[in-house]
């Protein structure tokens, strides 16, 4: 009897696992989306024009979607959605410099059944906490590249003689979370502003 009992388990757990596994094999992966901020180069110099530059970033974005609608483009955030047989939920993550009341990230989720995205009804644009832009002086001049999901925009600077000052062979300089540049910025061009937001408050900050 004790046999024919261990065998009778066996086989349960056998039929559970097997159960089980095709179980997992028929679950349907969710499809995912993916919608990415344009990265934008500009030129400006002392002797010219600015001039403006769209870097196209891949995104995968599904059409005719006839509820849960998410934005088809986006301008100051990353937006990564997974759509589900019931629902749809989206990771927003806004762009380097740019935040949310709540902090970068916002999970949006919507019922197919319901039609309303939750927390917020709309995909909200992020705000800005950090003023990354130069003010090109006489001699000077730059190619900058913004709109970055990890890090800040980046300058190509140039400065030619002017006056008493020696001309600056081109050179690189990145924008960190607090506006300061690096390396030292030279002498064609300057900050815009020093005005700094923390992310974790709403107070402005002098740097």
């Amino acid at each position: 009897m004790r046999s024919n009992a261990t065998i009778l388990i066996l086989f349960i757990l056998v039929a559970v696992n097997v159960s089980n596994e095709r179980t997992s094999a028929t679950k349907v992966e969710p499809e995912v989306v993916v919608i990415k901020p344009k990265v934008y180069a500009y030129v400006m110099s002392s002797d010219l024009d600015s001039i403006v530059e769209e870097t196209e970033n891949y995104s995968r974005i599904r059409r005719g979607l006839k509820a849960c609608r998410y934005p088809k483009n986006s301008e100051d955030s990353e937006i990564v959605c997974k759509i589900y047989p019931s629902k749809v939920i989206c990771n927003q993550t806004c762009m380097f410099g740019y935040k949310f009341k709540e902090g970068r990230t916002r999970i949006m989720k919507c019922n197919f059944d319901e039609n309303i995205w939750r927390p917020t009804r709309t995909f909200e644009s992020c705000q800005s906490y950090v003023d990354c832009n130069l003010t090109l002086g006489p001699g000077g001049s730059m190619k900058c590249f913004t709109n970055y999901m990890e890090h800040g925009p980046v300058c190509e600077v140039e400065c030619k003689r002017y006056e008493d000052k020696l001309p600056v062979r081109k050179r690189s300089y990145e924008c960190n979370e607090k506006g300061n540049w690096s390396p030292e910025l030279p002498f064609c061009v300057s900050p815009s502003s020093a005005m700094y937001v923390d992310p974790t408050s709403d107070e402005s900050l002098s740097i």
